[in-house]
């Protein structure tokens, strides 16, 4: 098995906790699927599990990577392994592999029976051996520990992999671990190893950077740290992702920092829009008569957002908001309630000008209300529009009026990263993203369609 040496670890010190974390590209899943399988074929009276807080993660994640490997082995030694290891595939349940020679084997288990909160019975793991645990910051520490109560087989050589990109420095994860700050001098050295820049232009970047960041030890000799980023595993990516991060440290240093190195963030130091303040970026600015009103939009049935700004000189104001309405023609018509007396412009989001079921498109109601619509035949990369919000905060040139938009500043502080995207699954990306729409689209658009609104301003 070709294994990188950074995980020689994993086959040759003895552990109960192996840590197996740090930056995206790292190759954990990887490497821990590798060890899954090693065991599965080589250790003896191996009773092995995969588990993710929610098991219907599992298929396509950990068990996808077994089959994966298997494949791999079989290519790599010229050997068939059919005869050797039986295994399920199934998509929607639990799936469980043996190994017909010897009588090893490998399940799958979640902590919760559904994204829901119940949760799932362990008792099936008192005679677990080995567990391989992927994306162990979701795993809540309660659920861990009952985890550890479960295991209880006489004689058995216990041995527990967690995989995980690392939480901020309160997250229960680092309870097993002593944090150390990282001082600029040393941050400066950790980064020169991740790119071509030189010493002065990392300085640079460093001294700007106002954001603490953490190293960890284990507190136990029985518990291995396996920290890597993607330069451990840069044989086997594509040049266009190793110029990606090299981006992302020139537009974006904190998550640069977080999520390609994989440094400890501080509290919500995995914030998507981490440059945001709800002081420093506060106005008291208010939607006044004869302002010019434009407009970020982001459709969703039931749930539609939009984000009222004013530009003024150099600067953009949030000043107002609309979340939760029903659909687009509510949408307009609320737009039309309230603001009747001042000239819109819409920017939407750039799928709204696709047609529906109904005939009419979410810009073909629009332009009914004669309001002018400005956008690009696509949205930006979401990253690029992540940038380029966050800009305008860090520069003070985007502010918002937190009392008049409650529900965009909340979103704003509490939209995390999940898996290196914006996380859409709480709810924060609506307002957040219409407010994205008019930041990255104004100055750069064309107008598209326009009613009869005068657009000065």
């Amino acid at each position: 098995m070709n294994v990188l040496k950074e995980y020689y670890p994993l086959y040759t010190e003895d552990y109960f906790i192996a840590d197996l974390w740090g930056g995206r590209a790292g190759a954990r899943s990887y490497a821990m699927s590798q060890r899954a399988l090693y065991n599965l074929l080589h250790k003896e009276n191996s009773r092995a599990f995969f588990l993710r807080q929610t098991h219907a993660t599992i298929y396509t994640s950990c068990w996808q990577d077994l089959k994966d490997r298997i494949v791999e082995y079989e290519t790599q030694h010229g050997v068939s392994l059919n005869g050797v290891i039986s295994y399920s595939d199934n998509k929607s349940g639990e799936n469980y592999a043996e190994n017909l020679i010897n009588g090893n084997t490998i399940g799958t288990k979640g902590f919760k029976v559904s994204s829901g909160n119940q949760t799932a019975s362990l008792k099936s793991l008192a005679g677990a051996t080995d567990l391989y645990i992927e994306e162990y910051d979701e795993v809540e520490k309660e659920d861990f520990n009952k985890l550890l109560l479960s295991l209880r087989k006489k004689g058995a050589v216990l041995q527990i992999l967690r995989a995980f990109n690392p939480p901020e420095k309160d997250h229960h994860v680092w309870g097993d671990y002593k944090l150390t700050k990282v001082s600029n001098d040393v941050l400066v050295e950790i980064v020169l190893k991740h790119t071509n820049k030189s010493r002065e232009e990392v300085e640079q970047i460093v001294k700007l950077n106002n954001k603490p960041y953490y190293l960890a030890v284990p507190k136990r000799k029985n518990h291995l740290s396996l920290q890597n980023t993607f330069i451990n595993n840069y044989e086997n990516l594509n040049e266009t992702a190793i110029e990606q991060y090299e981006k992302f440290l020139e537009d974006d240093f904190h998550y640069f920092c977080t999520t390609i190195l994989g440094l400890i963030p501080d509290k919500g130091g995995h914030s998507v829009y981490n440059d945001y303040d709800d002081i420093e970026n506060h106005t008291d600015r208010m939607v006044q008569p004869n302002d010019v009103l434009h407009i970020g939009m982001d459709f969703n049935v039931t749930n539609m957002s939009a984000i009222i700004h004013v530009h003024e000189g150099e600067n953009d104001y949030a000043v107002a908001e609309l979340t939760g309405i029903f659909d687009t023609f509510s949408m307009c018509e609320k737009i039309k309630e309230l603001y009747r007396s001042h000239s819109i412009v819409i920017y939407p989001d750039a799928s709204g000008q696709n047609r529906k079921t109904s005939g009419k498109s979410d810009f073909d109601i629009i332009r009914q209300y004669k309001y002018v619509i400005r956008t690009g035949v696509s949205n930006p990369a979401v990253r690029d529009r992540v940038n380029e919000v966050n800009t305008a905060f860090r520069e003070r040139k985007y502010f918002v009026n937190r009392f008049n938009c409650p529900v965009y500043s909340e979103s704003l502080k509490k939209q995390k990263y999940k898996n290196g995207e914006p996380d859409k699954k709480e709810g924060y990306d609506h307002t957040n993203d219409a407010g994205g729409y008019y930041i990255t689209k104004k100055g750069k658009t064309i107008k598209i369609s326009s009613g009869g609104a005068n657009t000065r301003g």
